[in-house]
């Protein structure tokens, strides 16, 4: 089966401030998952890269196997 939501390497900085480092993970067909965390540990930038709001300084966002970074 195909992966729906892969995620290699992603980075995303503010100028000197990195908000985002060497996030990587697959989502299978039919899984649910989760990201939880402290405030200010980058989720909302984490979701920002991968939907396309925010460009990722770094890594790769792939859905059903499509590059969309």
């Amino acid at each position: 089966m195909k992966t729906v939501l892969r995620v290699k390497g992603l980075r995303k900085e503010f100028g000197g401030l990195i908000a985002v480092e060497d996030v990587s993970f697959e989502i299978g067909p039919g899984e649910f998952v989760g990201l939880i965390g402290p405030n200010g540990c980058g989720k909302s930038t984490t979701f920002n890269c991968i939907s396309g709001l925010l460009d990722q300084t770094a890594g790769t966002v792939e859905v059903f196997e499509q590059d969309v970074s």
